[in-house]
């Protein structure tokens, strides 16, 4: 959108959250460097790339749907990496919603191979990245720790990137930058402190659910016009929301 390459949005997320992080919770960042924190803060720069570059190929509405399939694959890394106990109702919920997600896959007239590789990059990404970050918070590392490490490894890497993609912004295309800098910080921190307390797949959970508005407003042509109607794929859409709901409720 307004030229605006992925790495722009990286920068301008990391710049914020970490002034925010020195100036207000400074006490709680800690300076000793791990091989995990390092790992962790690669991975998850990784992720946000491909997820951004993602988003660039396909619907709003598709696009959600696909990244629900992180959904399914943290379940199986709770289950098998942090050796966690599911229930029934969960499990026949995370299928559900994945049967949904491949319904909507198969009737997607406009998919793409590059934007579908992307796409399932990213959910391994997420699921790998929710994972070990979960390790690493319950190994008595702050929050602002992780965040921290992982935007300065974010920005360097994002604004490397961005060197080789000039961008000539306009009012409106720095508009949207400012609020997508914002909006991102935010769902960092929330994400962060949502894997720490709940867990991955509640925070995988979650962050799918909050997707529901913009995926109807997509359908309806409302943010985009990239969205091919039918009314299986429709449906398939509103049955990986309603998954999202029914473990919310559960839970």
């Amino acid at each position: 959108m307004y030229g605006l390459y992925p790495t722009y949005l990286m920068v301008s997320q990391s710049l914020l959250l970490l002034v925010y992080l020195f100036l207000c919770r400074r006490e709680k960042i800690s300076l000793r460097v791990s091989k995990y924190l390092l790992s962790l803060a690669v991975l998850n720069a990784c992720n946000v790339f491909f997820g951004l570059l993602g988003s660039t190929h396909m619907s709003v509405a598709v696009f959600t749907a696909l990244r629900r399939v992180s959904i399914g694959l943290t379940l199986v890394g709770e289950i098998v990496y942090l050796k966690k106990k599911k229930s029934g109702s969960v499990i026949a919920c995370v299928a559900f919603m994945m049967a949904a997600v491949a319904i909507v896959a198969i009737d997607d007239t406009s998919a793409s191979v590059r934007g579908y590789s992307f796409v399932m990059l990213n959910n391994f990404l997420t699921t790998a990245s929710s994972i070990f970050s979960k390790s690493v918070l319950d190994s008595e590392t702050s929050k602002e720790t992780v965040l921290a490490m992982n935007n300065v490894v974010q920005l360097l890497i994002a604004g490397g990137v961005s060197v080789y993609h000039p961008w000539e912004p306009s009012v409106p295309a720095f508009g949207f930058w400012a609020a997508s800098a914002i909006l991102g910080a935010l769902i960092q921190f929330s994400s962060t402190w949502s894997v720490q307390e709940n867990g991955p797949l509640t925070q995988s959970i979650l962050g799918s659910s909050k997707n529901v508005v913009m995926s109807l407003l997509s359908c309806m042509h409302v943010i985009d016009n990239d969205y091919v109607f039918t009314w299986i794929n429709f449906t398939a859409l509103q049955m990986t929301a309603v998954a999202s709901f029914l473990y919310v409720y559960l839970n």
